[in-house]
C-alpha cells in the first residue's frame, strides 16, 4: 500500500509562471507538493492571474524537469 503526502508552501516574491492559455500568467503565492512513498509525483503552482485579477488559476507540472528553476526546491519532501 503507497503512502501519499502533499505538502503546502507559501510563496512571494517569486517569478511569474506561464500558464498554458497564451497570454496568461500566474503571480504565484502557493505552491503544492504531492509525493508517493517519497517520490515526486506532482507539483502545483496556484495564484493570481496577472492579467485578470479576480481569476485565481493552477498549473500542474508532473514531469520535474518542467518545473521551473525557482520551484525545484520543492521536488524534495524534505524542502522548508
Amino acid at each position: 500500500m503507497s503512502t501519499t503526502d502533499e505538502y503546502h508552501y507559501p510563496v512571494s516574491g517569486v517569478p511569474a509562471v506561464e500558464t498554458d492559455h497564451p497570454g496568461r500568467t500566474i503571480t504565484p503565492d502557493n505552491v503544492t507538493a504531492v509525493f508517493d512513498d517519497g517520490e515526486f509525483k506532482q507539483l502545483s503552482i496556484s495564484g493570481q492571474c496577472a492579467e485578470a485579477p479576480r481569476v485565481r488559476i493552477t498549473r500542474r507540472f508532473t514531469k520535474a524537469k518542467r518545473v521551473p528553476e525557482w520551484a525545484q526546491r520543492y521536488l524534495s519532501p524534505d524542502a522548508e
